[in-house]
């Protein structure tokens, strides 16, 4: 029995001294590996990157633009961001579309009637002036056209227009690229439109 015993002791002792001498064996293989591997180097750029990372921001122009308020007898501007705009045509064809968007501002009004499209804008250097044509339903038989409902509207686009830069110094307003019939208007659209602002609102504040 007690051989046995010395038996079984002195093969647990060669079973475990087997495994050690494989895992010293492992290791060392493995600084050996290391020792002679050769770094490769990482480029100088990638390093300052990742040590201070770049945040990308895009830049953003600042439209300001008139809505009317809902007396329909002061006009508010209100400064908007947009998408920069390289040139003066795109800088106005951007605020047109913010004036077809409408206000967020509770107490200020849409000038111009939901579901009008901006077909063109069109900038004469020569003459400073500006033609800005919208789809039919800007003076849609379906709109309450008084008086000051038309001066909101024209003021609107006017001011706002003129106010991309102080080159421009009057606005045409046109409804399917052609002058508009004012025989059921109040106001004679058939004429360009120099910018008024005597009835405008100190700015409201901004929206993005």
């Amino acid at each position: 029995m007690q051989s046995k015993l010395q038996t079984l002791l002195i093969l647990l002792l060669g079973v475990g001294l087997a495994v050690c001498l494989g895992f010293l064996g492992y290791f060392y293989t493995r600084l050996q590996e290391a020792e002679m591997r050769e770094d490769v180097p990482v480029p100088k750029e990638i390093l300052e990157a990742r040590a201070t990372p770049q945040e990308e921001t895009a830049r953003m122009d600042l439209l300001q633009v008139y809505f009317p308020t809902r007396e329909h007898n002061m006009l508010a501007s209100v400064s908007i961001q947009s998408l920069p705009s390289d040139t003066l045509t795109q800088r106005i064809r951007s605020a047109m579309e913010l004036l077809i968007r409408g206000p967020r501002e509770e107490n200020l009004l849409a000038p111009i009637p939901e579901g009008t499209k901006l077909q063109n804008v069109y900038w004469s250097e020569s003459d400073g002036r500006v033609y800005v044509s919208f789809s039919p339903e800007l003076l849609g038989e379906d709109r309450p056209m008084h008086g000051l409902a038309e001066w909101a509207t024209i003021y609107s686009i006017v001011n706002t227009a003129a106010q991309q830069s102080s080159a421009v110094k009057d606005v045409q307003i046109l409804v399917n690229g052609e002058i508009i019939d004012s025989g059921r208007l109040v106001w004679d659209w058939s004429m360009p439109f120099k910018p008024d602002k005597s009835f405008v609102q100190y700015p409201v504040g901004s929206q993005s």
